[in-house]
């Protein structure tokens, strides 16, 4: 939390002492394509740290260059988050890596104890995005496993996915 407090403020400093230039206006349309490039630089130099020291894990450790899970076993949120915004930066070769990497190494039959709001709005959202960015339905069958596991998280209302597959919608579960 402190970090934040310390690094909002700089932020937000920033952007405001930018004026318009902070919200695109201003910039001549060869500054747009130089700063394109640089995020597109900057983009591919942060795939290519996971590739190297992360390939498979949740995230990169920068500093210590090791792979991270945020539970106990990698559910891939790096190659998630990332492959919509490839796929919008035109960024195809490193789409399909990512893509290559969920849908292969990508399952959710496991009991893991998650938070269910970071899950859903990272990996439920990051595969339903990604499933109407690409049309492959491996994207769209994982983001339906996912589903139907968070349900019974939400039901509940404790951050817990029990089973792989909890008791059909229509009956009331028993509690965990």
């Amino acid at each position: 939390m402190r970090r934040i407090r310390i690094i909002f403020p700089l932020i937000l400093g920033f952007l405001l002492e930018q004026g318009n230039h902070a919200i695109g206006q201003g910039f001549t349309p060869e500054q747009k394509a130089e700063e394109c490039r640089l995020i597109k630089e900057g983009m591919k130099h942060a795939w290519e740290g996971y590739k190297n020291y992360a390939w498979g894990y949740d995230a990169l450790k920068p500093l210590s260059k090791a792979g991270h899970n945020w539970y106990g076993t990698s559910f891939l949120m790096t190659p998630v988050d990332a492959f919509d915004t490839f796929i919008l930066m035109g960024m195809k070769d490193e789409a399909e890596e990512a893509k290559g990497l969920i849908l292969s190494k990508l399952s959710f039959d496991r009991d893991e104890e998650v938070q269910l709001f970071e899950v859903s709005i990272r990996l439920l959202g990051g595969l339903l995005s990604s499933y109407e960015l690409n049309g492959d339905s491996g994207f769209l069958r994982l983001a339906g496993d996912l589903g139907v596991d968070l349900v019974q998280g939400w039901y509940f209302g404790d951050q817990a996915i029990r089973s792989p597959r909890p008791a059909p919608l229509g009956a009331a579960p028993e509690g965990p």
